[in-house]
């Protein structure tokens, strides 16, 4: 089954996922991971949308639309081009009191863009357009309401412009203004919260918890800590295992800082939930597939996870290894090496030296600096 039709399935029903195999849950994620594709994965399955809106939509709002009615709109329903250009999650949702839809546009964020008030103007403009034409351009036509959000989780608050007005420039006299497109977007800056502040519900918790921690210094102290708090809840609520799974998987292969020990607490952690999600093989399977594609993990979590399987890594293959991921890591951030260099790598014949270079490569803000570590 593909991923799309285990998506639909899912939607269609929340009983649906307790009947799919560990197979089927992980054709869902892509094999390698990034902020956006994080969140659309999450955002992708409704009752999972319903909760997070339930928690970051203004109340005033929410006791005006039925959520139970929730609907993905297809981005290529709107455009070719917009399907292929965007990470957005599209949806309609009815009023409660009228027969008449509200569409929201949600907007996955990292960095700060200054033009993103333009873009999300740009999309309502092309939705309306399409309904415009779809339905004969009749005179009478009334535009559905565009509710966009800039959902942000970067490293620094968003200081994006929200209202496009702030983005023209006006002079002092108000008539201007009120002459002036006012499209305003909703913003919800994860950045700007701290663990306490988050939403209780346990899936709306989760999700946020690991945007917050997958660029500390500690974030496998941390996921540790959130996976053992939801343990529970994970063993009786399949939607909440799969949301474990699409987390732990991007912070296998995004965060910043995910030590080896991570992965043998882990392995601990599933043994005793005795899930058929999460599994000491999985989790092996995340780190087989993130390394094959080249993700930045280290090869030090690597024998990690050798060890737990059993398999022996001789030193001569263990430094074999780690000079390749010093070597890869290394062009990812500047570029081809001199021959001269990667010698001196392959070269190096300690292991702990071969490990704190696996570590400063991916820290350091030069070549330079680099031979100078090795020296």
């Amino acid at each position: 089954m593909s991923k799309e039709n285990l998506i639909n399935k899912i939607n269609q029903s929340n009983e649906f996922i307790s009947s799919l195999s560990m197979e089927d849950l992980l054709r869902l994620f892509p094999k390698t991971y990034n902020h956006d594709e994080y969140c659309k994965n999450i955002f992708a399955i409704l009752e999972i949308a319903r909760r997070i809106f339930l928690c970051i939509f203004p109340s005033e709002m929410t006791k005006t639309i039925d959520l139970n009615r929730l609907e993905i709109v297809d981005t290529k329903f709107i455009s070719n081009q917009l399907r292929i250009n965007l990470f957005d999650m599209l949806y309609r949702v009815p009023l409660n009191e009228i027969e008449s839809w509200v569409y929201f546009l949600i907007e996955f964020k990292s960095n700060n863009d200054q033009g993103t008030i333009i873009q999300l103007y740009q999309y309502v403009n092309t939705i309306w357009m399409k309904l415009w034409n779809d339905n004969g351009k009749p005179d009478d036509f009334f535009f559905p309401c565009v509710v966009s959000m800039i959902f942000h989780c970067g490293e620094s608050p968003f200081t994006g412009i929200i209202n496009i007005a702030d983005q023209v420039d006006l002079p002092a006299n108000s008539y201007f203004r009120s002459s002036t497109i006012n499209y305003k977007s909703l913003l919800y800056d994860l950045n700007t919260k701290s663990k306490s502040d988050l939403p209780e519900e346990p899936i709306v918790n989760m999700f946020f918890t690991v945007h917050l921690i997958a660029r500390e210094k500690d974030a496998d102290e941390q996921a540790f800590t959130l996976f053992t708090k939801f343990q529970y809840n994970i063993r009786n609520d399949k939607l909440l295992a799969v949301v474990w799974d699409i987390s732990l998987w991007y912070l296998c292969t995004s965060a910043k800082h995910f030590t080896t020990g991570m992965y043998e607490k882990l392995i601990k952690l599933t043994q005793e939930i005795g899930g058929k999600i999460m599994t000491p093989s999985v989790i092996e399977t995340y780190y087989d597939q993130a390394t094959k594609q080249g993700i930045t993990i280290g090869e030090t979590r690597g024998i990690a996870i050798g060890e737990t399987r059993g398999e022996i890594r001789g030193e001569s293959s263990g430094r074999a290894a780690l000079s390749r991921i010093v070597t890869r890591d290394l062009r990812r951030r500047f570029g081809e090496l001199s021959a001269e260099l990667q010698n001196r790598i392959t070269e190096t014949q300690s292991l702990g030296k071969l490990e704190e270079l696996s570590e400063f490569a991916l820290t350091c803000v030069s070549l330079g600096e680099f031979e100078t570590a090795l020296d």
